[in-house]
């Protein structure tokens, strides 16, 4: 398996994970479909993604720069085009995340979420690009070559 699909493999199953999470209930509720193991074991990743959350302030904010960051850096080693369409895609991914909590009813539409899940990504290309763009651009080459050839 090359690096690239490695990449991808995880891209993809980190945008599967996010999406999951962000449609599912905070807590346990009767009545949501799926066979109840399944549903007992999201229920604890669920659980498991809101560790801390009364004790750290804004902890929801640091879980999605941490997942838009992830996500920024898969995205960056799984595809090779420019960055502001891969910028792009990661905003409308967040964006439609937002627009699916709108309608259900147990969970809220926030555009803080959307601007930091941007932060996230942008903070991924400025570190990337232009602070440790010497750096990153040696190891993006030799990865790029690596996955061609």
């Amino acid at each position: 398996m090359s690096k690239t699909a490695l990449a991808r493999g995880l891209f993809f199953s980190l945008l599967l994970a996010i999406f999951i999470l962000s449609i599912w209930p905070h807590e346990a509720e009767s009545g949501f479909g799926g066979v109840h193991f399944a549903k007992e074991g999201l229920q604890m990743v669920s659980n498991l993604a809101y560790v801390g959350e009364e004790k750290i302030a804004n902890s929801d904010k640091y879980r999605h720069i941490a997942a838009f960051f992830a996500l920024a850096f898969l995205l960056d080693l799984s595809y090779f085009f420019p960055a502001y369409k891969k910028f792009l895609i990661l905003l409308l991914y967040g964006a439609a995340i937002e627009l699916i909590q709108w309608f259900l009813p147990y969970r809220d539409f926030d555009f803080e979420d959307i601007a930091f899940n941007m932060a996230a990504v942008g903070l991924f290309y400025l570190i990337t690009r232009f602070i440790f763009k010497r750096y990153y651009d040696k190891f993006y080459e030799k990865y790029k070559g690596a996955a061609s050839g």
